[in-house]
């Protein structure tokens, strides 16, 4: 492939980091990069710094990956510091996180999560403890975003039309008025793209849906008996449910796209940085699934380089094919990523 762009690469922490590494390496050598470091001890050396250099480098590049890192570290809490992604969001202008499986597992059509990328405690300004009426209180300030929410809508409109997915819109609007924002703006920007809304469960293009609801249905399919539903919803209500639906598809392949108000996207590693993994051989028990970064990687790659979506259509079939035919106890990250790196040359 010639004239290849370059994306940016933000390493991270743990296992996450090492089998980053390894994907890079392995698989996608042959894409050149922009190399960021957000993982601890990064963080602490720069004083923080090195989350706008991340930043930068993703809007310079127009896409990147982002490996997940610790930020439950005793040197990040002692700092009192907040997680990378919550730091890098914003410096990027995200709007949106979207999220879909990836691989096979229970839903036999893919599943989705849509959520957006302003207010609850990821939003949070401050915490003042005071004293009302005897009792101590923390008064807590967040903000949302509300100037974006039609653009959130157009992403989910078109998120739904190019899989296919019946959507759920999903808010506590009963006791909120920003989560009422949430399903009115979404919904009119939903109606003016053609889709009709549903007076009850499953009829229509979408429907209205509580969040305590719809993350209890997950687990029964909340769109749908075998998947191809995507939940458009707020952005504490989405972190949850995302995980929820990973869970219950059972193989920690959802994808996570980032998507920012200035029309490019990054690409999280989802599931954590697994630290009791680390020093393991990567094999069997102890086997780290890369399709996650094996997924994040293509997004962000294919994103300026379109002319790698053979080559990483290729890396997602044999990723499928090895999980397919090689049993639990026998799987192996490095061999994995050997055998995906052979067949996607072919």
């Amino acid at each position: 492939m010639d004239n290849l762009k370059p994306y940016a690469f933000c390493n991270g922490d743990e296992s996450a980091r090492r089998a980053a590494d390894m994907v890079k390496e392995i698989v996608f050598s042959q894409f050149p990069s922009v190399d960021a470091d957000t993982g601890v001890e990064a963080r602490i050396a720069t004083n923080d710094e090195c989350i706008a250099q991340a930043a930068e480098a993703i809007r310079s590049c127009g896409s990147g990956v982002k490996i997940s890192t610790a930020s439950n570290h005793a040197d990040i809490k002692a700092k009192g510091w907040k997680s990378a992604n919550i730091l890098l969001r914003p410096l990027c202008g995200a709007i949106g996180m979207f999220r879909m499986t990836m691989g096979p597992g229970r839903y036999k059509k893919p599943v989705a999560v849509l959520r957006y990328g302003s207010g609850d405690f990821y939003s949070e300004k401050s915490c003042e403890v005071k004293t009302i009426d005897g009792l101590e209180t923390a008064v807590i300030t967040q903000e949302m975003v509300i100037a974006d929410l039609e653009k959130y809508g157009e992403i989910a409109a078109s998120k739904a039309q190019k899989n296919n997915f019946k959507m759920v819109l999903s808010a506590k609007w009963t006791i909120s008025k920003g989560e009422q924002f949430m399903v009115d703006r979404v919904s009119k920007v939903l109606d003016d793209n053609g889709f009709k809304r549903g007076e009850n469960r499953n009829q229509g293009d979408y429907w209205w849906e509580l969040s305590d609801i719809a993350a209890a249905r997950i687990p029964i399919n909340v769109g749908g008996d075998e998947g191809g539903w995507m939940i458009v919803t707020g952005n504490a209500n989405g972190d949850t449910m995302a995980d929820i639906a990973d869970f219950q598809h059972g193989n920690n392949v959802m994808g996570s796209e980032v998507i920012c108000r200035d029309g490019y996207s990054y690409y999280e590693l989802p599931g954590g940085t697994a630290p009791d993994l680390f020093e393991s051989d990567f094999k069997g028990e102890k086997f780290f699934s890369p399709v996650g970064v094996l997924v994040s990687f293509c997004g962000a790659i294919t994103d300026v380089n379109p002319q790698a979506k053979d080559y990483c259509g290729k890396v997602m079939a044999a990723s499928t094919a090895y999980l397919e035919g090689t049993e639990k106890a026998e799987r192996c990250t490095q061999t994995m990523l050997e055998f995906i790196a052979k067949e996607a040359a072919k």
